[in-house]
């Protein structure tokens, strides 16, 4: 082990160290850098978007940073400071004022009651509602199917979504999660 200040490094480590260097300082890896850093140059010539030439010169950069001295990555931003409950009760809240407008927006005619029962479980299971029965009821006001309003019972719509669910439940947007035995 060879003792550099603080770090140790085996001398497999050097070996590699080594090697790596002698690598890069090759023909072949000269001719690449100069390649990306011309490609880097045109790319900012040409106007490509600001996320492509940051691509590339991350690209540059990993290949041989030793030679981008000016050149300093950006350092990660700390990660904000977490949210009090009542600042996450809040946001919830908002999300599902969002989801309800957003359901109103999108209320419609749907083919059969199976997917009707199956659009408002999804909701549910969204959030936008409390339970799947409230969002049944929000959904015979607003929506329609095959172009009729809704008259059946709760149970009856629940019925129809647990038939489909037993004859293809591939076909549903929100199925039954079974607990694992």
């Amino acid at each position: 082990m060879v003792n550099l200040g603080e770090q140790y490094l085996t001398k497999e480590l050097i070996k590699l160290q080594e090697q790596t260097k002698k690598m890069l300082n090759s023909e072949i890896m000269q001719e690449r850098i100069k390649r990306d850093k011309a490609e880097m140059e045109q790319a900012v010539k040409s106007g490509l978007t600001a996320q492509e030439v940051d691509q590339l010169t991350k690209r540059i950069i990993a290949v041989a940073p030793q030679f981008f001295p000016n050149i300093k990555e950006e350092q990660p931003t700390a990660f904000p400071e977490p949210e009090t409950a009542e600042q996450i009760i809040e946001t919830n809240e908002k999300l599902k004022q969002l989801l309800l407008k957003l359901y109103e927006e999108g209320s419609c005619d749907f083919d059969a009651l199976w997917e009707f029962s199956d659009e408002y479980r999804c909701r549910w299971r969204n959030g936008a509602y409390e339970s799947w029965t409230e969002a049944l009821e929000d959904g015979k006001a607003k929506s329609l199917v095959k172009g009729k309003r809704i008259t059946q019972s709760i149970k009856d719509l629940q019925a129809e979504y647990h038939k489909k669910y037993d004859r293809n439940k591939d076909a549903l947007k929100s199925p039954i999660i079974e607990a694992k035995k």
